[in-house]
């Protein structure tokens, strides 16, 4: 299937997947429409709060959300069943 593609969405990030040639007449309708207002992330390296890897030679995508969970466990922290001793320490990237 050389002809897809694939938009997702999530209120101010968009993940385009899809053929170059596709994907670069997509970018050039959008910029036009938004007047040139779009910051395109190239290669994608986050997506909707994933840090997202892909490594083309061997294959594969990896999407992690360690800087998301690592804030939920600070935030939420007086309702997580952990061990005394424990200590909490703030993402920073």
């Amino acid at each position: 299937m050389s002809n897809v593609l694939v938009v997702g969405l999530h209120v101010d990030d968009m993940l385009i997947v899809g053929n170059d040639h596709m994907k670069e007449d997509f970018c050039k309708q959008y910029e036009a429409a938004c007047s040139g207002q779009v910051k395109w992330q190239k290669p994608v390296e986050v997506f909707t709060s994933t840090k997202d890897i892909q490594d083309l030679v061997n294959g594969y995508t990896e999407l992690t959300q360690a800087k998301y969970w690592d804030l939920a466990a600070v935030r939420y922290k007086e309702f997580l069943p952990i061990g005394q001793g424990y200590k909490f320490e703030e993402a920073t990237d």
